[in-house]
This record gives structure tokens, C-alpha cells and sequence, in this order.
């Protein structure tokens, strides 16, 4: 009789006890947001934090309903004969998957140029990719590809750089950088830049621009 007296008391008490927490809980959140309304500081439709799982599709929702590589199109159409604000890229390397160092380069660009946009200028940005050199070959070659010849060499790397330029390229754009990445890119190893490069070059040499000459190196014995 006694024990049962006890267990009746303990569930009681439990059950107090919770409801107390719950009621305890509940009275200092509004206790804590009591002042929140006098707070002078700008609302937000935007969640102030999205779970890991939700991050993919959200990022995905933005990039599709934002439209960002219609809006470089439509300010070079809307802007037609307004000042004309030029800005050359240097291109990243076809080489590996972006990092910190692609986003800053790629955000302060995007920064320069939406900032001259809002100033009423129309902006030109074509970005490219760097898909020669060194990089790319060791990269894209094994220690079996060694014994390949020069052609095959780079082909490899040219495949290498491509699949590299898809994954760089869409991620770029999910950035929302402001560029017709689908129509107006260039790639180093086009036939079109390499014959446009020679013309180039040839003009330059046309103009005594370039030229064989003794340089003079300083250097100290001391050192």
C-alpha cells in the first residue's frame, strides 16, 4: 500500500515537474524577447540560417528563378550606346576545381562590374580560360602516359580541360556571376584564339614591336 502511495506521489510529481520546465521555458522566451521590438535593426525575408540538407535546392531555387546569365544579355541590348565599361579577364587555369582563391577573383570582378552597371554604364565581360601549359599536362598525364607521343599527349589534355571547364563554369555561374557563360566564353585552345593570337602577335611585329636586342641584367657581386 505504502509503495503504491509512492509511485502515485512520484508520477505527480513528475508530471508537475514537466509541466513546470515547459511553462519555466516558455516564460523566459518571452522574457528574453520582451525588448526585441525596440531593436532598430532591418527585416528580412531571407532565413537567417538553412539546414545542410536544404542548402543544394535552395542554391539550385535562386540560380533558376534569378536568371543571372539573362541579365548580362539584357543590360548589353538595354544599354545600347550608353558609356561602355570594358573589363578583361584573366583567366583561371583548366586544371582542378575551384577553391577560395577562384571566388575571390571572380566575386571582386562581379563587384567592379555590377557597381559600374548601376551606374548607368554598359558593361563588358567575356571570361575565359587559360588551357595550356604545364598544369594541365602533368594533371592530365600518369606515369604510364609518359611514354605517349606529343599528340596523344595533348589530347589528353584538352579532355582534361574541358571537364574541367564544365565543372569551373557551373560553378561560376551558381555564384551568379555576371556573364554569358552559355554563349560568350573563351578557351585558349579554340582555333579561332590561336589564329587571332598569331595575327596578333605578327602585327606586333610588324610595328618593330617585337624585336631581338642585348638586355642588361644588375645584378651585386656582394649578393
Amino acid at each position: 500500500m505504502l509503495i503504491s502511495k509512492v509511485k502515485r506521489i512520484s508520477k505527480i510529481q513528475s508530471s508537475f515537474l514537466q509541466r513546470h520546465l515547459c511553462t519555466k521555458a516558455k516564460a523566459d522566451k518571452e522574457k528574453k524577447n520582451v525588448y526585441s521590438h525596440t531593436v532598430n535593426l532591418p527585416s528580412t525575408q531571407f532565413p537567417l540560417w538553412v539546414k545542410p540538407q536544404d542548402r543544394a535546392k535552395l542554391d539550385e531555387k535562386i540560380h533558376r528563378e534569378c536568371g543571372f546569365s539573362e541579365l548580362y544579355s539584357w543590360q548589353r541590348e538595354a544599354l545600347n550606346g550608353k558609356p561602355e565599361f570594358i573589363l578583361h579577364d584573366g583567366p583561371p587555369y583548366a586544371n582542378g576545381t575551384p577553391h577560395i582563391g577562384h571566388a575571390v577573383n571572380k566575386i571582386l570582378k562581379d563587384i567592379t562590374l555590377r557597381s559600374n552597371l548601376l551606374q548607368g554604364k554598359r558593361v563588358h565581360y567575356v571570361p575565359g580560360w587559360d588551357c595550356h601549359g604545364l598544369p594541365i599536362e602533368l594533371k592530365a598525364i600518369t606515369s604510364k602516359d609518359k611514354l605517349l607521343s606529343p599528340l596523344d599527349i595533348r589530347k589528353k589534355a584538352r579532355n582534361f580541360a574541358l571537364e574541367t571547364i564544365n565543372t569551373q563554369k557551373a560553378e561560376f555561374e551558381s555564384w551568379g556571376v555576371l556573364a554569358d557563360w552559355e554563349h560568350n566564353c573563351y578557351h585558349t585552345f579554340d582555333k579561332e584564339y590561336v589564329k587571332n593570337q598569331l595575327c596578333q602577335f605578327y602585327n606586333l611585329y610588324k610595328q618593330d614591336y617585337i624585336y631581338r636586342d642585348l638586355k642588361p641584367v644588375y645584378w651585386s657581386p656582394s649578393s
